[in-house]
């Protein structure tokens, strides 16, 4: 599948690009076996009856930039499902072929707050946010994240900045 934006191929079914973190168009055939699962995701609070439901808030946009390890340099955006990091690619957005990196090694998305959140699935090797083990923690900007128990793979976390469309010459 090709990126619309840098058009880099990337292989069918993946959700963002691996070049440079995009959303990619999604084949229909495809879109089942991608979702990520279920028990990454916060569930919603069921509302009652009849009441309407608040428009969904605006989430805070954030990437994750590789900064060691197999995926260095590379750029993936946190979307509002969130990205799984494992080595599983048919379940995982964020792919290491690592054998210390877990099937699901972790998810990162945003809480019912619109908090970016972080949280291990029971992993063996770990997940570290700023070299202390977590379960689940909340993320701040330029927090760094550490998979597998030689912490070779790590990311930043960044918020988004909105490209300034080019001044126009007249």
């Amino acid at each position: 599948m090709k990126c619309p934006r840098c058009g880099e191929i990337n292989q069918e079914g993946f959700k963002f690009c691996l070049q440079c973190g995009a959303v990619l168009p999604i084949a229909p055939d495809s879109a089942a076996s991608r979702d990520v699962p279920s028990d990454f995701i916060a569930s919603p609070k069921p509302s009652p009856v009849g009441a309407k439901s608040p428009p969904a808030p605006t989430l805070p946009a954030y990437k994750l930039i590789a900064t060691g390890g197999l995926l260095t340099g590379r750029t993936f955006t946190i979307g509002p499902k969130g990205l799984v990091i494992g080595r599983d690619p048919a379940g995982c957005q964020v792919i290491l072929a690592d054998d210390e990196v877990s099937r699901h090694h972790a998810w990162i998305g945003y809480d019912d707050e619109g908090a970016t959140i972080i949280r291990d699935h029971n992993s063996a090797n770990g997940t570290y946010v700023n070299q202390t083990r977590i379960d689940e923690k909340t993320l701040d900007p330029n927090d760094i994240i550490s998979i597998g128990s030689g912490r070779r793979h790590t990311f930043r976390i960044e918020p988004v900045t909105p490209f300034a469309p080019a001044p126009t010459r007249k």
